[in-house]
């Protein structure tokens, strides 16, 4: 007879009397029979306990082991850290506790899991749903490229289309990842996510279901549901960039291919730090950092390389009075055009005059092949140009 494999379901919990009790009877509802559930009170000061303990016979007769645990409040991270050390399954997952498992979810992960050990996790697609309007279901953009078994990079450049709850993962390939079984604890943003995908994904390809197995449900009072004030965004910023290096540092890998994703992180970051200045109608600040950049180019005229959606967006926050004095671009069909009122002109034009112009960059998609281009070209960086994420 095959041995059924166990199932934890880790759950860290604070403050989530209005929805632990749909979120109890999903578990009950699901159709796997070998189940454990971890459940990790961070400091609740509402009912969650008692709501999620009047469960308790229930999940016994359902033949579901069950778990408590109850800690002074600590955070996301300490509460999943806490999780990570007790539970005893084959595989895992890590729902959050106001979203939604549908009835199969766990049951057909897990069969992928017992049918492809070639895999050491395992997604599947899944819906959003406000919470209140859950009985609608809103599509969560699809993968456009199909199935990717190496999910790393990715994640390194945050390109995954669908979210981290709806993965599970055998416990030995996760904890031979994560050896110290341990998320990093920043202090402002978990970012758990990353955290519990990057190393695993490294180490180990990932499967994917077709099926639509959970729901995460968007909160009102979530970040991506409110507008947030520029020091806010830009310490959050800051934040999420530091648990991605902590997280890919924790990594076993060669050193110098560390220092490529770190590098490749540090890019990443820097073009939201541009994102954010020119998207969130920073007018002044922008302003001041092209002022700041005008005047340093020691009588030299600025001229801007690149006339994308980025050099647009630069150019409608500027005073006419600051506007370059014509625009550099390598899509010869751009050039001898006008843009914003301004010539489009070639490199090629103005290497013999380099010495009489500053070039600003202004593209965070082809950034790094344009600052490539022009040390080649025989220009030197920040003596007679400089990207823009780089002035931020």
């Amino acid at each position: 007879m095959v041995k059924v494999k166990k199932v934890s379901i880790v759950t860290p919990c604070y403050n989530g009397e209005k929805f632990i009790d749909r979120y109890m009877k999903m578990i009950l509802e699901q159709t796997y029979s070998h189940l454990e559930l971890v459940f990790i009170n961070d400091g609740s000061t509402d009912q969650t306990e008692k709501i999620v303990k009047s469960y308790e016979v229930r999940l016994k007769e359902k033949n579901i082991d069950f778990v408590y645990c109850y800690q002074k409040n600590a955070g996301q991270a300490a509460a999943i850290n806490k999780g990570l050390q007790m539970f005893t399954g084959d595989y895992f997952v890590y729902p959050d506790a106001d979203d939604i498992l549908l009835p199969d979810s766990i049951q057909k992960r897990a069969e992928f899991l017992d049918n492809h050990t070639e895999y050491g996790f395992v997604g599947s697609k899944g819906w959003d749903a406000y919470e209140d309007d859950l009985d609608h279901y809103v599509l969560v953009a699809p993968r456009q490229n199909g199935v990717v078994e190496n999910l790393f990079m990715e994640t390194i450049k945050n390109e995954w289309t669908t979210f981290t709850c709806t993965y599970m993962f055998r416990r030995d390939a996760f904890f031979k990842s994560l050896p110290s079984r341990k998320i990093y604890m920043n202090s402002d943003f978990t970012l758990q996510d990353v955290q519990m995908l990057l190393p695993i994904a490294y180490h180990y390809k990932c499967g994917f279901l077709e099926d639509y197995l959970y729901v995460r449900v968007i909160r009102s009072d979530s970040h991506s549901q409110r507008r947030e004030p520029y020091s806010k965004l830009l310490i959050r910023n800051d934040a999420i960039e530091d648990v991605y290096m902590q997280t890919i540092k924790e990594i076993s890998m060669p050193i110098k291919e560390r220092d490529v994703y770190i590098e490749l992180v540090k890019c990443w970051f820097l073009r939201l730090r541009k994102y954010i200045l020119l998207n969130y109608a920073l007018e002044k600040e922008v302003c001041s950092l092209y002022s700041l950049l005008k005047n340093k180019c020691n009588g030299r005229d600025l001229v801007v390389f690149g006339t994308g959606e980025d050099a647009m967006k630069l150019m409608t926050i500027l005073p006419q009075q600051e506007y370059p004095c014509y625009f550099i671009d390598n899509n010869v069909d751009q050039q001898g055009k006008l843009f914003w009122g301004l010539t489009v002109k070639s490199l090629n034009l103005m290497k013999q005059e380099k010495s009489k112009f500053f070039i600003l960059v202004v593209t965070s998609q082809y950034g790094i092949q344009i600052k490539k281009q022009l040390l080649q070209e025989g220009f030197t960086y920040c003596k007679d140009f400089v990207l823009f994420e780089d002035i931020l």
